[in-house]
């Protein structure tokens, strides 16, 4: 009887082990962001994570009504992205329709869509201000061949564009993929497609020219897929091939980046939110940070940082999942510093 005890509690205890070994592996799932109308049709983001919340793709999509009736002025709208994948640094979608095109004359006039795939804040986006922009951007962290005039556009940031691009070398704009940088920092990647080239149905992936290095640690797409889904009758702009880079707080070269001068700890984006957030801190020198999360009643319930950081900017999300709905706060420790901050989990 002792013996038949002592084999089930080897038992249950090994299957306590694999369960806990294995709670964070998921299964391939896709979850939706927000949605717009437009035209005759919706326009709606997503994102579709793997096992440990690996992102896979990250996507727009058009259904086939959105080509039709659409606005005669130009349309711009905010689009949060569900904040489900682990270490992704895009959170929102800033969606432009363009019915007359825009600058450079001559090349990007045609009818077109902006998509632009951003990683910092909106609230940091909106706070771009229009007009010449001169804070320069390390050349380690712009992929090749892209260049740029140097003119914020405002609610945006500084476009760089693809030299070696078909319709800067005498052929129609159909297509392209623009980066966008603000203060020395990359703000957003941006595929721009043409009303025309939709209307094509087509299926192609594109390459994502890659920089040397990179300023924050995170997933980043290496190819761009524009295709037609017959069956759902929809149009999908999507970022792929996902891979997990290392940041570089300081340049690679000798030329320093604008670091932090001062400790700061953001809001978390989105919030509300469900079920994971993103919040950025700053530490304008090495510190030793702890990064935890309590409940209404100050008992710990995540510990998301405990290590010792150098001088820079980070980005940290919180996946709540299986957590109960109501306030949390989040507490940055670093060095003789604390800041805490409120999010509000609603399922």
């Amino acid at each position: 009887m002792k013996a038949m005890i002592t084999i089930q509690r080897i038992i249950f205890l090994s299957v306590v082990t694999v369960l806990a070994c294995c709670s964070h592996l998921r299964a391939q799932a896709t979850f939706l962001g927000d949605s717009l109308s437009l035209g005759n049709g919706i326009v709606r983001t997503w994102v579709e994570i793997g096992t440990e919340d690996k992102p896979l793709r990250i996507g727009i999509s058009l259904t086939e009504g959105v080509l039709s009736d659409l606005p005669t002025i130009v349309t711009q709208v905010s689009l949060a992205l569900p904040g489900v994948a682990s270490d992704s640094l895009f959170n929102h979608v800033l969606f432009d329709w363009n019915p007359q095109g825009h600058p450079p004359t001559g090349i990007y006039e045609l009818p077109h869509f902006d998509i632009h795939f951003v990683i910092v804040s909106k609230q940091e986006r909106e706070a771009v201000v229009e007009g010449p922009h001169s804070v320069p951007v390390p050349s380690q962290f712009i992929p090749q061949d892209y260049l740029t005039d140097g003119i914020a556009v405002g609610n945006m940031g500084v476009h760089y564009v693809d030299s070696e691009a078909p319709e800067l070398k005498g052929q129609a704009f159909t297509k392209t993929l623009l980066y966008g940088f603000y203060n020395g920092k990359m703000f957003f990647v941006e595929p721009m497609i043409t009303r025309a080239y939709f209307q094509t149905n087509p299926n192609d992936t594109l390459t994502i020219k890659q920089p040397a290095a990179y300023q924050r640690t995170g997933y980043y797409p290496t190819t761009y897929r524009i295709n037609y889904d017959a069956g759902k009758k929809e149009y999908n702009v999507v970022l792929t091939n996902f891979v997990l880079r290392q940041g570089t707080p300081t340049s690679v070269d000798g030329t320093d980046l604008e670091l932090p001068v001062t400790f700061s700890l953001s809001q978390n984006f989105p919030n509300p939110f469900n079920p994971s957030t993103t919040i950025n801190y700053e530490l304008p020198q090495k510190s030793n940070v702890t990064f935890k999360v309590f409940d209404m009643l100050g008992r710990e319930v995540a510990t998301l940082v405990n290590e010792n950081k150098p001088t820079g900017s980070y980005s940290i999300t919180w996946n709540a999942r299986g957590m109960a709905s109501g306030v949390y706060f989040y507490r940055l420790k670093a060095g003789n510093f604390v800041a805490t901050k409120k999010l509000l989990l609603i399922r």
